[in-house]
């Protein structure tokens, strides 16, 4: 299900992948707990993931605090950033913050008013997510239970049906595609 997905996000054009994101963010911003949050935990986009980058950038322009991911070992730790240019190229090329232990988002910052952005290759409607398999996001998300867990999606990438999951994945609480947004209940 993973591969099969990916793969057709992956032939997704460019200029579709940037039109659908423009959506999805639009809706995202109109929400009142992203329009509430003063913290946003982004992702930056790889490969044929929802783009975030500009909308990491406008959430900036807008005042918001935003930290983005680094990988360290077998977890990811959020570094606080003022611009783009503090991000460099790390784990598998992709786009990390640098590891300033002043900057570093840590348990006792969070609260309701935190929205964590989060990637994935498949979701449900149940708020059940499919990563890529290291299990980076569910290990963070256990650690910070109290963030607005908010998925970013093409409506293709959601499923009908209940996709395989365990104890050891965490559910979103809304999940934004271009076409819905789900709002996920307990």
């Amino acid at each position: 299900m993973r591969l099969k997905t990916l793969d057709k996000r992956d032939r997704m054009q460019l200029s579709l992948r940037e039109s659908l994101s423009c959506e999805i963010f639009a809706s995202l911003s109109e929400l009142n707990e992203y329009i509430e949050a003063d913290t946003l935990l982004f992702y930056v986009d790889y490969r044929s993931e929802v783009m975030t980058r500009p909308y990491i950038k406008k959430a900036l322009s807008e005042g918001k605090k935003v930290y983005c991911p680094r990988v360290e070992g077998l977890d990811i730790s959020f570094f606080r950033i003022d611009d783009m240019t503090d991000l460099k190229p790390g784990y598998q090329g992709i786009l990390e913050p640098a590891p300033d232990a002043l900057r570093r988002y840590t348990a006792n910052m969070q609260n309701n008013t935190t929205m964590v952005i989060v990637p994935g290759s498949v979701f449900d409607r149940s708020g059940n997510r499919m990563g890529y398999g290291k299990g980076f996001y569910d290990r963070f998300l256990k650690r910070y239970d109290k963030l607005i867990k908010t998925a970013v999606s093409y409506d293709m990438q959601i499923m009908d049906e209940e996709i395989p999951h365990d104890h050891n994945d965490v559910k979103m609480d809304l999940i934004v595609s271009e076409r819905q947004v789900l709002r996920i209940n307990g």
